[in-house]
Protein backbone atom coordinates (compact mmCIF):
# COMPACT_ATOMS: atom_id res chain seq x y z
CA UNK A 1 0.00 0.00 0.00
CA UNK A 2 0.80 3.73 0.09
CA UNK A 3 3.02 5.07 2.87
CA UNK A 4 1.37 6.12 5.96
CA UNK A 5 2.22 10.15 5.78
CA UNK A 6 0.67 10.00 2.07
CA UNK A 7 -2.51 8.24 3.59
CA UNK A 8 -2.58 10.93 6.03
CA UNK A 9 -1.93 13.80 3.54
CA UNK A 10 -5.23 12.58 1.28
CA UNK A 11 -7.73 12.33 4.03
CA UNK A 12 -7.02 16.27 5.01
CA UNK A 13 -7.08 16.88 0.57
CA UNK A 14 -10.40 17.59 -0.78
CA UNK A 15 -10.02 14.42 -2.74
CA UNK A 16 -13.02 11.39 -2.74
CA UNK A 17 -12.70 9.58 0.37
CA UNK A 18 -13.91 6.16 -1.15
CA UNK A 19 -11.75 6.20 -4.22
CA UNK A 20 -8.74 4.24 -4.45
CA UNK A 21 -6.04 6.17 -3.63
CA UNK A 22 -2.56 6.25 -6.02
CA UNK A 23 0.63 8.98 -6.25
CA UNK A 24 1.98 10.63 -9.37
CA UNK A 25 5.49 11.76 -9.95
CA UNK A 26 6.65 13.76 -12.80
CA UNK A 27 9.65 15.75 -14.02
CA UNK A 28 9.77 18.44 -16.93
CA UNK A 29 11.20 21.59 -18.50
CA UNK A 30 9.24 24.21 -20.03
CA UNK A 31 10.49 26.97 -21.74
CA UNK A 32 8.80 30.17 -23.30
CA UNK A 33 10.46 32.41 -26.25
CA UNK A 34 9.55 35.69 -27.84
CA UNK A 35 8.34 34.71 -31.55
CA UNK A 36 11.33 36.74 -33.09
CA UNK A 37 14.32 34.37 -32.21
CA UNK A 38 16.59 36.39 -34.24
CA UNK A 39 16.83 39.26 -31.60
CA UNK A 40 19.62 39.71 -28.95
CA UNK A 41 17.62 42.68 -26.86
CA UNK A 42 15.10 42.91 -25.01
CA UNK A 43 11.51 42.84 -26.55
CA UNK A 44 9.24 44.45 -24.55
CA UNK A 45 5.95 43.69 -26.05
CA UNK A 46 6.22 40.19 -26.27
CA UNK A 47 6.90 37.18 -23.61
CA UNK A 48 10.41 36.94 -22.09
CA UNK A 49 12.85 34.04 -22.60
CA UNK A 50 12.43 31.79 -19.84
CA UNK A 51 13.09 28.58 -18.22
CA UNK A 52 10.69 25.93 -16.06
CA UNK A 53 12.21 22.88 -14.84
CA UNK A 54 10.01 21.28 -12.02
CA UNK A 55 9.05 18.06 -10.16
CA UNK A 56 5.58 17.38 -8.93
CA UNK A 57 4.04 15.15 -6.66
CA UNK A 58 0.43 14.27 -7.13
CA UNK A 59 -2.43 12.30 -4.72
CA UNK A 60 -4.80 10.68 -6.86
CA UNK A 61 -8.00 9.61 -5.73
CA UNK A 62 -10.03 7.23 -8.24
CA UNK A 63 -14.04 6.19 -7.49
CA UNK A 64 -14.62 4.68 -11.21
CA UNK A 65 -16.42 7.70 -11.85
CA UNK A 66 -14.30 10.89 -10.58
CA UNK A 67 -10.81 10.95 -10.39
CA UNK A 68 -9.19 13.92 -8.60
CA UNK A 69 -5.96 14.83 -8.26
CA UNK A 70 -4.31 17.20 -5.91
CA UNK A 71 -0.82 18.10 -7.82
CA UNK A 72 2.35 20.08 -5.77
CA UNK A 73 4.76 21.37 -8.31
CA UNK A 74 8.10 22.59 -7.21
CA UNK A 75 10.98 23.67 -9.41
CA UNK A 76 13.12 26.86 -10.79
CA UNK A 77 12.47 29.22 -13.23
CA UNK A 78 15.93 31.32 -14.66
CA UNK A 79 19.44 30.07 -15.62
CA UNK A 80 18.94 27.65 -13.75
CA UNK A 81 16.43 25.98 -15.49
CA UNK A 82 18.56 25.08 -18.60
CA UNK A 83 16.41 25.98 -20.81
CA UNK A 84 18.96 27.66 -22.92
CA UNK A 85 20.92 24.67 -23.01
CA UNK A 86 18.32 22.58 -23.95
CA UNK A 87 16.77 24.59 -27.00
CA UNK A 88 19.89 25.66 -28.40
CA UNK A 89 20.40 21.40 -28.87
CA UNK A 90 16.99 20.93 -29.89
CA UNK A 91 17.22 23.98 -33.05
CA UNK A 92 20.48 22.28 -34.13
CA UNK A 93 19.52 18.58 -34.25
CA UNK A 94 16.26 19.11 -36.02
CA UNK A 95 17.93 22.62 -37.76
CA UNK A 96 15.76 25.29 -36.83
CA UNK A 97 16.82 29.09 -36.24
CA UNK A 98 19.17 29.61 -33.56
CA UNK A 99 17.32 31.39 -30.62
CA UNK A 100 19.86 34.36 -29.58
CA UNK A 101 18.02 36.64 -26.76
CA UNK A 102 18.61 34.05 -23.89
CA UNK A 103 20.76 36.37 -22.59
CA UNK A 104 17.64 38.02 -21.45
CA UNK A 105 15.92 35.41 -19.84
CA UNK A 106 14.05 36.18 -16.42
CA UNK A 107 16.27 35.65 -13.29
CA UNK A 108 16.56 32.44 -11.04
CA UNK A 109 13.42 32.15 -8.66
CA UNK A 110 11.94 29.45 -6.89
CA UNK A 111 8.31 28.01 -8.56
CA UNK A 112 5.81 26.96 -6.64
CA UNK A 113 2.25 25.86 -7.73
CA UNK A 114 -0.94 23.68 -6.44
CA UNK A 115 -3.12 22.15 -8.59
CA UNK A 116 -6.87 20.82 -8.21
CA UNK A 117 -8.15 18.06 -11.31
CA UNK A 118 -11.77 16.52 -11.45
CA UNK A 119 -12.04 14.36 -14.67
CA UNK A 120 -15.55 13.04 -15.15
CA UNK A 121 -15.30 9.21 -16.65
CA UNK A 122 -16.90 8.80 -19.72
CA UNK A 123 -20.28 10.75 -18.47
CA UNK A 124 -21.73 10.28 -21.97
CA UNK A 125 -20.99 6.68 -24.34
CA UNK A 126 -22.27 6.43 -27.90
CA UNK A 127 -21.73 4.21 -31.05
CA UNK A 128 -21.50 5.72 -34.20
CA UNK A 129 -21.17 3.16 -36.88
CA UNK A 130 -20.13 0.54 -34.81
CA UNK A 131 -17.32 2.65 -33.19
CA UNK A 132 -17.19 2.95 -29.68
CA UNK A 133 -17.15 6.51 -28.21
CA UNK A 134 -17.49 8.26 -25.06
CA UNK A 135 -16.96 12.39 -23.74
CA UNK A 136 -15.15 12.91 -20.31
CA UNK A 137 -15.24 16.70 -19.15
CA UNK A 138 -12.67 18.09 -16.82
CA UNK A 139 -12.05 21.19 -14.79
CA UNK A 140 -8.77 22.27 -13.06
CA UNK A 141 -7.38 25.48 -10.99
CA UNK A 142 -3.77 26.17 -10.27
CA UNK A 143 -2.09 28.66 -8.01
CA UNK A 144 1.03 30.15 -7.50
CA UNK A 145 4.08 31.96 -8.65
CA UNK A 146 4.59 30.43 -12.24
CA UNK A 147 0.96 29.71 -12.95
CA UNK A 148 -2.22 30.50 -11.59
CA UNK A 149 -5.48 29.70 -13.67
CA UNK A 150 -8.40 28.02 -14.25
CA UNK A 151 -9.48 25.62 -17.18
CA UNK A 152 -12.29 23.27 -18.32
CA UNK A 153 -12.50 21.06 -21.57
CA UNK A 154 -13.30 16.82 -22.20
CA UNK A 155 -12.03 14.74 -24.45
CA UNK A 156 -14.33 13.10 -27.35
CA UNK A 157 -12.73 9.49 -28.03
CA UNK A 158 -13.87 7.70 -30.52
CA UNK A 159 -12.42 4.10 -31.76
CA UNK A 160 -12.66 0.46 -30.78
CA UNK A 161 -11.97 -1.35 -28.21
CA UNK A 162 -11.64 1.78 -26.10
CA UNK A 163 -10.36 1.39 -22.31
CA UNK A 164 -12.72 1.94 -19.27
CA UNK A 165 -10.36 5.04 -18.07
CA UNK A 166 -9.93 8.62 -17.80
CA UNK A 167 -8.80 9.44 -21.80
Amino acid sequence: GMPGWIQDAASILPLAKDGHKRISIAAGQSMFTPNDLSRRDMIAQDRPYAGWLYTSLGILSDTGKTLDNVLLTVGVVGSAARAEHSQKFVHKVIDSPHPYGWDNQLKNEPGINLTYERKWRSIYEFSPLGLGADITPHASATLGNVTTDAATGLTLRIGYDLPADYG
